[in-house]
């Protein structure tokens, strides 16, 4: 855990050259971080166009934080803890997602990627998964793609596999 939170706050820099180039462009951003620390770095950056959404904060302020983004012009880029911005929330204002660091858990992936494809989205949005290869990143990112085989595999929404179904079967028996 402390090598991806070490990994997580290195990846601010190379994280808020991808917030430059999507603010360039005129495009509204969500950040997502498992790590209060990458979250807190990322506010102080974007200070002035940002806002955040983290287990700290009271529903009140959670929904306050949605609703600017929703509706202000000024703000472009909402930060947000995986965990704690992942459901209940829709900002369809997005046209980026970027995962600054990984869970372990495929549903926080694909939940707070929905944050964003919500009913009432018009635009296209592009989600952006920067891995830092040869670290314990590349593991986790490789184990999560696992998962989400398996789980594709198990609810059907994945292309049919003897072998895997197969091995299931082993497994459980």
């Amino acid at each position: 855990m402390k090598i991806r939170k070490i990994i997580s706050e290195q990846k601010v820099e190379y994280t808020s050259e991808i917030i430059d180039r999507c603010l360039e462009q005129g495009k509204k951003i969500i950040v997502f971080t498992n790590f209060t620390m990458s979250l807190d770095m990322l506010h102080e950056k974007y200070k002035k166009n940002s806002v955040v959404l983290d287990g700290r904060m009271s529903k009140e302020k959670r929904q306050k934080s949605v609703d600017r983004f929703q509706t202000e012009d000024k703000i472009k880029i909402f930060i947000s803890n995986i965990v704690a911005g992942g459901v209940g929330i829709t900002l369809t204002e997005a046209e980026v997602i970027i995962m600054n660091d990984l869970s372990f858990v495929p549903a926080h992936h694909s939940q707070s990627e929905d944050r964003a494809f919500r009913y009432g989205q018009k635009k296209n949005v592009v989600v952006y998964y920067p891995i830092f290869e040869n670290t314990i990143e590349k593991i986790v990112y490789n184990i999560l793609q696992k998962k989400k085989n398996i789980i594709d595999q198990v609810l059907g929404d994945g292309e049919f596999s003897e072998n895997f179904a197969q091995s299931l079967l082993k497994q459980i028996f």
